[in-house]
C-alpha cells in the first residue's frame, strides 16, 4: 500500500511539474511579445573554415523566444554531421520602428 502511495505522489508531482514547465515555456513567447514588441534578433551558425553561413534565423518580439537554443542545436547538429569542424554562433539584435511611426495620416 505504501509503495503505491509513493508512486501515486511521484506521478502527480511529475505531471504537475511538466505542466508548469510547459506553461513557463509558453509564457516566454507572450512576455517577449508584450514587453519587447520592437526587439529583433538574427542568429547565424557560421563555418569557421569557410565563413559560410549554414543556418540563419531572424525574428522580432515573440519569435525570438527560443532562437538561441535553436541556433545552439543547429550548431551541434552541424558539428556532429561534419565530424568536429568548428562553428560559431553569431547574434545581432536591433530595435525596429514601431508600427504607425513616420507614416502619413489619412
Amino acid at each position: 500500500m505504501k509503495s503505491s502511495m509513493i508512486a501515486n505522489r511521484f506521478g502527480n508531482w511529475f505531471f504537475v511539474s511538466m505542466a508548469v514547465i510547459g506553461l513557463l515555456s509558453s509564457c516566454r513567447v507572450i512576455i517577449n511579445q508584450a514587453l519587447f514588441p520592437n526587439r529583433c534578433e538574427r542568429w547565424d551558425v557560421v563555418d569557421l573554415a569557410s565563413g559560410e553561413v549554414l543556418w540563419s534565423k531572424e525574428g522580432c518580439a515573440g519569435d525570438i523566444a527560443n532562437m538561441k537554443e535553436n541556433a545552439t542545436e543547429a550548431a551541434l547538429e552541424q558539428y556532429e554531421a561534419t565530424f568536429g569542424r568548428k562553428y560559431e554562433i553569431r547574434s545581432t539584435s536591433w530595435t525596429r520602428e514601431p508600427e504607425g511611426v513616420n507614416q502619413p495620416r489619412n
